[in-house]
């Protein structure tokens, strides 16, 4: 029974003490990976002995170089040259592993053709480190004192070793559970903010559908009364940034637009919906004019784009930029105006020049004061002085008799003094040597244009044309944007 005990003593201690016997070839030069290491692990505080007995001897061309080292980065030994038995002995620093490392250099020519060393390795840890025949010497101890002597040493080791163990495995499971719970709140905090996201997301999409026209499928405006909004109820409590504008009641004509591009466009939208009150997505326009399409159109284009839409100034006349003008003046969008009139210049300086048709319509909405029936009467005597007129002109009549009020007949000098008067510029007639009311001609001369500002040929009498007046006196801005218009020009 006591030796079976005995054995399993013998045995369970094996783990304590380790042997370890290889051969480790020679390489010419020091290189870390012509290292043979053999590791293992100690506990802080505790006495480990190496013992290696390498093969061969010194001077034989072979050098063989221990290193022991541990994890952390302590060094407990560097022998070189290891020739025979070498003995090491080290107390541990840290709880780490620690490495026992052996390298074979070619030092000299070697006659073998492999050349190698063996090396038997032995490594005691604790109690076995520990030499008991000396201590039994020197403490006079009886055999069987000794043995219980070492036993319990090897007994505080194992207790050491299991508290060491217990540490790390409280350790360990701190850190698991720490990371458990950050995981935790992770996934909380996600789904969370998914939940929110998906919820604002939900919500503002039911926002910004709901304040869609159903029957429209194009961006434009939200309706606008311009005589003072009646915004109708919203189904939905959030705005959306899109408006419809009907620019006429009970039409269906209609255009949608982003509220804030309405707002910059027009002074008066500016007025009427940045208060924040009125934030219904339909709104009425009520237009003095009869709004066509095209201007409707351009005036869309120029809320977006800031530019004069390319198919107002095209075709035969200028309709449809009057009308663009009428709009912008009605809407407070001085700039828009600037820039019609500056196109309406342009279109009659090409050659289209206004007839008088057109005139007949524009001096009828436009103010007399205003920088477009300034254009036009100012155009209108240029024409007449440039090309000549017959007296018996009835548009020219008709002119006359909406400008002056009267009703009889007038002359053609009546005629061209008035519309020069309300020009405000030269009077075309002035230098004139005869007067096409005294004496007719049935089949005028057509007039001979040379240049722009030289004397014409009309019937035989030279007359100089009216000057023009320079662009900026048209313009309705005032400040900067007149003079950098005036600076253009």
């Amino acid at each position: 029974m006591k030796s079976l005990f005995n054995l399993a003593f013998l045995l369970w201690l094996l783990p304590f003490s380790y042997a370890l016997r290889f051969e480790l070839p020679a390489h010419s030069g020091h290189s870390a990976k012509n290292e043979r290491c053999i590791r293992n692990f100690v506990t802080k505080d505790t006495l480990v002995v190496v013992t290696a007995i390498v093969s061969g001897s010194r001077g034989d061309g072979q050098m063989v170089n221990m290193h022991i080292k541990d994890a952390v980065g302590n060094d407990y030994g560097r022998p070189k040259d290891v020739a025979g038995e070498k003995r090491m002995a080290f107390t541990s620093l840290a709880d780490t592993a620690f490495d026992v490392c052996f390298e074979n250099t070619l030092v000299g020519r070697s006659h073998l053709q492999n050349p190698s060393r063996h090396v038997e390795l032995d490594i005691d840890i604790g109690a076995d480190a520990r030499d008991w025949s000396a201590i039994q010497a020197s403490e006079k101890l009886k055999p069987v004192e000794t043995e219980l002597r070492r036993i319990e040493e090897t007994v505080n080791e194992i207790v050491q070793e299991l508290e060491y163990l217990r540490l790390r495995e409280q350790k360990l499971r701190d850190t698991n559970e720490s990371t458990n719970e950050r995981v935790k709140w992770f996934a909380l905090g996600t789904m969370g903010m998914l939940v929110g996201l998906g919820a604002w997301q939900v919500v503002y999409l039911r926002a910004y559908f709901s304040g869609l026209d159903s029957s429209t499928s194009r961006l434009a405006f939200d309706r606008i009364q311009v005589e003072g909004a009646n915004p109708v109820p919203s189904s939905s409590v959030f705005s959306s940034p899109i408006v419809a504008v009907l620019f006429e009641p009970g039409d269906s004509r209609k255009f949608t637009i982003h509220r804030d591009v309405l707002i910059k466009a027009s002074p008066y939208f500016a007025e009427l919906l940045a208060n924040g009150t009125n934030r219904s997505p339909t709104y009425e326009v009520t237009t003095p004019i009869y709004l066509l399409d095209e201007v409707a159109t351009g005036f869309v284009h120029w809320a977006y784009r800031g530019a004069i839409d390319p198919n107002l100034a095209q075709g035969d006349d200028s309709y449809h930029l009057a009308r663009s003008w009428q709009l912008a003046e009605h809407l407070r969008m001085t700039q828009y105006q600037n820039r019609i009139v500056d196109a309406l210049i342009d279109t009659c300086w090409k050659g289209r020049c206004f007839k008088m048709s057109e005139l007949l319509v524009m001096v009828s909405f436009a103010p007399k004061d205003s920088g477009l029936s300034r254009l036009v009467w100012d155009q209108l005597a240029y024409d007449i002085a440039d090309k000549g007129v017959r007296h018996d002109d009835k548009d020219l009549k008709l002119l006359f008799a909406f400008v002056s009020g009267s009703t009889y007949s007038p002359s053609i000098n009546d005629i061209l003094h008035t519309i020069a008067n309300v020009a405000k510029c030269e009077d075309p007639m002035a230098d004139r040597t005869r007067s096409y009311e005294t004496e007719h001609v049935a089949d005028p001369v057509k007039p001979q244009v040379r240049k722009r500002g030289r004397q014409t040929s009309l019937g035989g009498t030279t007359s100089k044309r009216p000057k023009r007046r320079p662009r900026s006196a048209y313009m309705t801005c005032t400040g900067v944007l007149c003079e950098r218009w005036s600076k253009r020009m």
